[in-house]
C-alpha cells in the first residue's frame, strides 16, 4: 500500500511537470516568434533537471527504491507482524534440531553391543534372539525368545558381524517400542535358562498392542 501510493504521487507530479515542461516549450516558441532569442535545447534540459520539481520527483524515487523505505515508515504493527513469520519459522528450525539431538540420544542409549553384553552377563553364552508372536488367553502377544543356539557353535549360522548386526536390529526396535527396561527387567527376572538338548527358549514377552505388531509384522512374518 504505501509503495503504490508513493508511486501515484510520483506519476501525478511527473504529469504535472511534464504540463508545465510544454507550457514552457510554447512560451520558448512565442518568444522566439517576436524575435527575441530563445535558449539553447541543452541549456533548457540543463535547467529543467536542476529544477525544484525534478529534485523533488528524484528524492522521492530515492524513497521508494531505498532500503530505508520498510525500516523508516513502517509502523511499529507493520514491524511486528513482517518479523513475527521469520520469528515462528527460527522457532520451528529450533525445535526440529532438537527433536533430532533427542532422538539421537535416544538411539545411542541402547545398542546391539548392549544386548550383547546383557545376555552373556546373564548366561555366560551369546544365545541367539528371535522375535515370536504367539496367542495367550486370546491375545496375539510378541516375545523376544532367547534361542538354545549361540554364537561360536559350528552349526550357528551367523559370522560374529551378522549377530551383532541381527542384534542391533532388535535393539532398535525395542527403542521404537519404548520397551528397552521391559526387556531389561524380563531378562533379569528370569529363572529359566535356553536347553539345547530339548530345543527349548526362553520366552521375554513384550506388551505391544495388536496394532502395533500389525504395523510392523503381518502374519506371514511369522
Amino acid at each position: 500500500m504505501l509503495r503504490q501510493s508513493v508511486a501515484a504521487v510520483v506519476a501525478a507530479v511527473a504529469l504535472v511537470g511534464a504540463r508545465n515542461r510544454s507550457a514552457e516549450g510554447f512560451r520558448n516558441v512565442g518568444v522566439a516568434r517576436s524575435g527575441r532569442a530563445r535558449p539553447d535545447r541543452c541549456q533548457s534540459v540543463g535547467k529543467l533537471s536542476a529544477s525544484p520539481m525534478e529534485k523533488f520527483m528524484s528524492g522521492l524515487e530515492k524513497m521508494m527504491t531505498g532500503p530505508q523505505l520498510e525500516g523508516s515508515m513502517d509502523t511499529p504493527q507493520e514491524q511486528e507482524q513482517q518479523e513475527e513469520p521469520q520469528d515462528m519459522s527460527a522457532f520451528r528450525e529450533s525445535l526440529i534440531r532438537q527433536s533430532r539431538k533427542d532422538s539421537l540420544k535416544k538411539k545411542e542409549e541402547f545398542t546391539g553391543y548392549d544386548m550383547y553384553d546383557l545376555i552373556v552377563d546373564k548366561f555366560d553364552v551369546p544365545y541367539d534372539v528371535q522375535i515370536n508372536k504367539t496367542v495367550w488367553m486370546g491375545k496375539p502377544v510378541l516375545c523376544f525368545n532367547i534361542m538354545w543356539k549361540h554364537l561360536g557353535q559350528s552349526s550357528f549360522p551367523l559370522s560374529e558381524q551378522e549377530y551383532l548386526e541381527h542384534l542391533q536390529a532388535l535393539a532398535e526396535l525395542l527403542m521404537e517400542w519404548d520397551r528397552v527396561d521391559q526387556f531389561k527387567r524380563s531378562l533379569a527376572e528370569t529363572k529359566k535358562r535356553p536347553q539345547s538338548y530339548f530345543g527349548y527358549a526362553v520366552a521375554l514377552p513384550l506388551d505391544l498392542d495388536p496394532d502395533t505388531m500389525v504395523d510392523y509384522f503381518d502374519d506371514s512374518y511369522f
